[in-house]
């Protein structure tokens, strides 16, 4: 990827909730896709914090949302949801429909003052993730944003540490 790319941030995040690479979570048996949003605090009001949104077989009438958060130097928080799976699939056919797995970075990513959002997808072996600045996205941008407000708000709830 290009060296301006904004991940590095997120991926320590990653790092530090002790998650797993995403297309390994991939794997687990059961789950057909997994989507990540990954949340970095300009402001450190709020602990950063990732979401794992684990899609399973078109079966299973519900989807597996895992939150974790992490403040200070012990082990990370986690909040387990259930999200029923038609919203789970709303949401991750929303992302779809916009081209997710094609786009890249938002461009013109706030260097400072801005809180980051590293949305990623898993599928198989498969994996794809792009970075945004919430508050300033545009276009395609601001309705992925839009899709992740509306089908998967309890992503995004920020934490209290």
């Amino acid at each position: 990827m290009p060296p301006t790319r904004r991940s590095e941030t997120l991926r320590l995040t990653e790092f530090r909730l002790e998650l797993p690479l995403l297309a390994q979570a991939a794997l687990h048996p059961g789950v057909s896709e997994i989507w990540r949003i990954v949340i970095h605090y300009s402001t450190g009001d709020h602990p950063d914090q990732a979401a794992d949104l684990a899609i399973g077989l078109s079966t299973q009438p519900s989807a597996a949302l895992s939150i974790s958060y992490r403040r200070t130097a012990e082990r990370p928080t986690i909040l387990s949801l259930t999200i029923p799976a038609a919203r789970a699939r709303a949401f991750a056919g929303g992302l779809r429909a916009l081209g997710f797995d094609r786009l890249e970075d938002m461009p013109a990513i706030p260097w400072r003052d801005a809180d980051l959002w590293l949305i990623g997808r898993g599928a198989g072996t498969f994996s794809r993730d792009l970075v945004l600045a919430p508050a300033t996205a545009t276009g395609i941008y601001a309705r992925i944003v839009s899709v992740v407000q509306v089908h998967l708000h309890e992503a995004i709830r920020p934490g209290s540490g």
